[in-house]
């Protein structure tokens, strides 16, 4: 059943302390069965005239950092500073500036950790899989299989391949195999 705008909105409100980013809500949304920011944008149009429409205080506008200042924060949280994810992650959780930050002003990420003095980071795949290892990844965890999405995050808590890694083992006709697997075994 498709709520109303009203509907929806009322919904939303008694939730909205959760309405940070695209990417927060899309966590807390999955937790809470709340409908994900795909489906808010189109209906309202944008994520911001969501938060809008929710009466959420402006959006705050980023900060500008001087070159110095951000290598002063990268040297000063250097241990946090090994992979974009990583560094992501962390400066969500301590209000530092994202990786974007930092690449718009070094140019990319490997400059940046070069005027941190750090190596460049390896662009060398920790796990190279087989078919078979893909294969067998799949059936061992057919259950959390269901879409791209929802795969990736549960792939992350566990270790395992991106779905854009499965795709790189397998057809579109063989992930659609283990798709239709999962719906056979409710």
């Amino acid at each position: 059943m498709k709520l109303g705008e009203e509907e929806l909105i009322q919904l939303l409100k008694p939730h909205k302390q959760a309405m940070t980013t695209v990417r927060a809500w899309d966590e807390y949304s999955d937790t809470h069965n709340l409908p994900r920011s795909i489906t808010l944008i189109k209906r309202f149009g944008s994520w911001n005239k969501t938060k809008q429409l929710l009466e959420i205080s402006k959006i705050r506008q980023r900060e500008k950092y001087t070159r110095n200042e951000l290598i002063h924060i990268g040297k000063e949280h250097i241990n946090y500073f090994s992979t974009k994810r990583n560094w992501e992650k962390y400066a969500s959780e301590q209000h530092l500036p994202s990786p974007q930050t930092f690449i718009n002003e070094f140019g990319s990420w490997n400059s940046t950790r070069e005027a941190l003095n750090l190596p460049p980071a390896s662009k060398v795949r920790k796990n190279e899989y087989a078919k078979s290892d893909i294969m067998h990844i799949l059936n061992d965890h057919i259950d959390s299989f269901v879409g791209r999405d929802s795969w990736n995050q549960y792939a992350r808590e566990n270790n395992l391949p991106s779905y854009s890694t499965l795709y790189k083992y397998l057809t579109s006709e063989e992930i659609q195999y283990y798709k239709n697997k999962n719906r056979a075994n409710p």
